[in-house]
C-alpha cells in the first residue's frame, strides 16, 4: 500500500467519521426509543426536545429551548425554555414541565391499528382540535388531537403515522388546551436576588422611605438619618424576589392604562438600585378588574400584570417598622467579640476556637459561660427605644453623650462590621445612648441600664464546685447564734450539734450534693454590696469535702476551689432575696 493511499483512505475514514457523529447528534438513538417502547410519543426523548409547537383554535404558542449540553439533562431536567411566538420572553419552567410530563409519559387506554383515510376523518384528526409539533435533535415529529372517543374512554390521538391511532385520557388535551398567559414567565423579576441591592426607595400610603447598604448593614437616609432593621427591609425585598403575575393585562403601560389602572399615582413603588445589573422598579396601583384579591402592578415599563393583594403586604410596613429601634441588632452566631467600658471598668468577652472567654481590665482571659453571653445579647436585642432625638449638640450635652461615658462595642464575624453604642446619662426612666454615629440619640428603660452596667463576673462559669455527696465529711449550718453541725463516723451520720443522736443520712446528702454541685443562676455583682444580705446572712452553710481519690488523667481543678486531691470547706452565705 502506497502512502498515497494510505492518506486517501485516512482522509475517508475521517470524513465518514464525521458524518456519522453529525448524523447522530441530528437523530434519534436506537437506545433512546427503545427506553420509550410503549409509549405513545416514542420519539419524545425530552433531553433532545429543543423545539415545541402547540396550535388550537386561534392560537399557535413556540417554545424554544436554550442549547443546554444534553448529557447534562435527565428525564425530570426542565431546561431553560423561552417563548418565541406569538411574544418573546422567558417562559415559566413549572409550565413548561407540565406540557412536558403530559407529552412524555402519555400512555395508551386502546391502540387502533389499520386507520383508513375516512377512519381519521371520524376520529376528527383531519381537522384537529390542537396540533403539537416537536422537534427531537434533528427531527420533527407531529401530534394531532382530534375527538372524543364514543365509549367514553377518551379522546383520539395521531402522529406522523396515519396508520395508527390511540385513545389517551382528557388530560392530555387539557394541557395542551392552555393560552399564552400560562407559559410565560410569572416572575416579575425572575434573578434578583436581596443581597444584590445596594440602595431601596420605598413609597407607601405612610411613608417615603430609603436606606442605602454600607459595611453590611442598610442605613436609613430618609425621612431620617437612622439605622435600618434589616428584617423589614429583607421582607421589602422579598416582595420583589417572589411577586409573581396571576394573569396578564398589556405588554406595555400607556399614560391612558396607567391613569385607568391607578399606576400614574402608585398606591406603592419600590425602587431597588444594584451594584453591577440594571436597577429595578415595582408600581403598584389599584384593584385587577374583575379579580377580587388582586392588584395591578407593573415591573419596569412592562409588562402590566396582576399579583395577588397578599403578596405585597410587607410594602404597606410604617416607618416605625423600617427603622431600627432595638439597642442593638447583632444575632448571637454573628458575634466575635464583646467589649464593654464605663469608668475605669471595662471587659471583652470574646470567641477563642469554639469557646468563648472573658478578660477584664483587672485580670487574665478564663472560660465564659455562653448562655451569659447569649442573655446579655438577648436582653440588649430586646431592649427598644422609647425615645429619639436629634444628635444636636444641645441634646448630646444635655444627655450625657458630649464626652465618653461608656461604650459598647460588638464586633461582627462577617467582614469587618461593628455595632458601637455610646452610653449617656441616666434618668427616672432609663439611659440614654448614640448608636455608632447616628443623627438620633435615643432613650431606652431601665433594664437597658442595668445591661450597660455588667460586669465580668457575670460571664464566668456558672458551676461554682464540683465534689461528690459521698466525700462530705461535715456539715455545719448557722442561723444567727444557732449553729447545728452533722458528721460522718464510720459511714454513718450523727448530729453533733445542738444534740447528739442519729442523723437523716438522705437528708445529709442531699444538703451536701447540693452544695458540691453548686451552679449560679446568674451573676450580679463582683463584690457584694449592702443590699445583697450579705454582711448579715440569713444563715450560713459550710461543707467538709475529704481529698478525692482519681488517677493524674482524671484530675480537674475548678478556679476558684483548691485541687480536689485536698480536704477542702465549702461554705455558702444566703442572703436578701431577689426579685
Amino acid at each position: 500500500m502506497t502512502k498515497r493511499t494510505t492518506i486517501a483512505l485516512t482522509v475517508i475514514a475521517a470524513a465518514l467519521f464525521g458524518f456519522i457523529v453529525l448524523y447522530e447528534q441530528g437523530t434519534l438513538s436506537t437506545g433512546e426509543l427503545a427506553a420509550r417502547r410503549g409509549r405513545v410519543i416514542e420519539a419524545f426523548v425530552r433531553p433532545r426536545v429543543n423545539r415545541l409547537e402547540l396550535s388550537h383554535g386561534d392560537a399557535r404558542i413556540v417554545l424554544v429551548r436554550h442549547q443546554e449540553d444534553e448529557e447534562t439533562l435527565d428525564t425530570f431536567d426542565v431546561g431553560t425554555w423561552t417563548l418565541a411566538e406569538p411574544i418573546e420572553g422567558a417562559a415559566d419552567p413549572d409550565a413548561v414541565d407540565g406540557v412536558l410530563s403530559a407529552m412524555e409519559w402519555l400512555d395508551a387506554r386502546r391502540t387502533l391499528e389499520g386507520v383508513t383515510a375516512e377512519d381519521r376523518t371520524r376520529f376528527g384528526l383531519d381537522e384537529p382540535r390542537a396540533r403539537v409539533a416537536f422537534r427531537a435533535g434533528e427531527q420533527d415529529f407531529h401530534i394531532s388531537v382530534g375527538g372524543d372517543d364514543p365509549r367514553g374512554e377518551g379522546i383520539y390521538v395521531g402522529a406522523d403515522d396515519p396508520g395508527t391511532v390511540w385513545i389517551v385520557g382528557r388530560d392530555f388535551f387539557e394541557a395542551l388546551d392552555q393560552d399564552v398567559d400560562h407559559f410565560r414567565e410569572k416572575d416579575l423579576f425572575p434573578h434578583f436576588r436581596s443581597r444584590d441591592a445596594r440602595r431601596v426607595e420605598l413609597t407607601n400610603l405612610d411613608t417615603h422611605v430609603v436606606v442605602e447598604r454600607a459595611s453590611g448593614r442598610f442605613h436609613m437616609i430618609e425621612p431620617v438619618d437612622t439605622v435600618a432593621r434589616a428584617a423589614a427591609i429583607d421582607s421589602v425585598l422579598g416582595v420583589l424576589a417572589d411577586v409573581r403575575a396571576t394573569r396578564f393585562l398589556a405588554e406595555s403601560l400607556s399614560e391612558e392604562d396607567a391613569a385607568r389602572w391607578g399606576l400614574a399615582t402608585p398606591s406603592r413603588e419600590v425602587r431597588v438600585t444594584r451594584e453591577e445589573d440594571p436597577a429595578l422598579r415595582l408600581r403598584i396601583g389599584g384593584a385587577c378588574p374583575d379579580h377580587e384579591g388582586e392588584l395591578v402592578a407593573v415591573a419596569g415599563d412592562g409588562p402590566v400584570a396582576c399579583i395577588s393583594a397578599s403578596d405585597v403586604e410587607n410594602l404597606d410596613a410604617p416607618l416605625a417598622r423600617l427603622r431600627e429601634t432595638r439597642l442593638v441588632a447583632t444575632a448571637d452566631d454573628r458575634v466575635e467579640s464583646i467589649e464593654l467600658s464605663r469608668g475605669d471598668a471595662s471587659f471583652t468577652v470574646r470567641r477563642n476556637e469554639g469557646d468563648w472567654e472573658v478578660a477584664s481590665s483587672e485580670g487574665q482571659a478564663r472560660p465564659a459561660d455562653e448562655a451569659a453571653v447569649s442573655g446579655l445579647m438577648r436582653g440588649l436585642r430586646a431592649e427598644e427605644a422609647e425615645q429619639f432625638l436629634p444628635a444636636s449638640p444641645e441634646n448630646l450635652a444635655a444627655h450625657g453623650l458630649a464626652s465618653e461615658r461608656g461604650t459598647l462595642t460588638i464586633h461582627r464575624t462577617d467582614e469587618d462590621a461593628m455595632e458601637v453604642v455610646h452610653i449617656g446619662s441616666e434618668d427616672t426612666v432609663g439611659i440614654w445612648a448614640r448608636r455608632g454615629d447616628e443623627a438620633q440619640i435615643a432613650r431606652f428603660t431601665g433594664n437597658a441600664r442595668e445591661l450597660l452596667a455588667t460586669a465580668a463576673v457575670t460571664f464566668r462559669a456558672r458551676r461554682l464546685s464540683e465534689r461528690e455527696a459521698e466525700d462530705a465529711e461535715e456539715i455545719r449550718i448557722t442561723r444567727g447564734t444557732a449553729v447545728e453541725v452533722a458528721a460522718s463516723v464510720d459511714g454513718q451520720w450523727r448530729v453533733r450539734e445542738p444534740v447528739s443522736l442519729a442523723a437523716d443520712g438522705a437528708i445529709v446528702r442531699d444538703v451536701a450534693g447540693a452544695v458540691g454541685s453548686l451552679e449560679a443562676v446568674r451573676f450580679v455583682a463582683d463584690r457584694a454590696r449592702p443590699e445583697h444580705g450579705l454582711e448579715h446572712p440569713r444563715f450560713t452553710i459550710g461543707v467538709r469535702f475529704e481529698a478525692a481519690e482519681h488517677g493524674d488523667d482524671e484530675h480537674t481543678e475548678h478556679e476558684d476551689e483548691p485541687a480536689e486531691d485536698a480536704p477542702v470547706t465549702l461554705t455558702v452565705r444566703v442572703g436578701a432575696p431577689t426579685d
